[in-house]
């Protein structure tokens, strides 16, 4: 016998789910489109509220709550590229100067060629000796 409710209850998931990755790719995708670079400030701004849009969206499906729906539909609907928070935490972010990166330290000469140099100048050296 199969359980019904059980399998309308994995529809129901795998629908919920749709329109949270639904969402997120329309939100990311209009990043890529202002931002063809990619801009390492944008791209760490978009991934980091990707993850909290889905932290808050799964949270609320996990909740034994009969106003769960409601909760998960305000995030779902949060998920805009031109919502107020997003754009203010982009203007933000992109008005911040970078910051400055440290000078990289010279490289180390190679160990290998200064004792190839070594051993040329001792092996010329017993040869010119000899």
């Amino acid at each position: 016998m199969v359980d019904y409710t059980f399998l309308t209850e994995i529809v129901e998931q795998i629908t919920f789910t749709r329109k949270l990755t639904s969402r997120l790719h329309n939100f990311v995708s209009k990043n890529k489109l202002i931002d063809p670079d990619r801009t390492p400030t944008r791209v760490r701004l978009t991934l980091l509220y990707v993850k909290m849009f889905i932290k808050a969206a799964l949270g609320f499906m996990q909740l034994d709550d009969p106003q769960w729906w409601s909760k998960f539909c305000e995030v779902l609907r949060a998920i805009d590229y031109q919502s107020p928070l997003w754009t203010m935490a982009l203007v933000n972010a992109l008005s911040c100067p970078s910051p400055k990166l440290p000078k990289p330290l010279p490289p180390k000469p190679d160990a290998t060629l200064e004792t190839a140099i070594r051993r040329g100048a001792l092996l010329s050296l017993t040869q010119s000796g000899t």
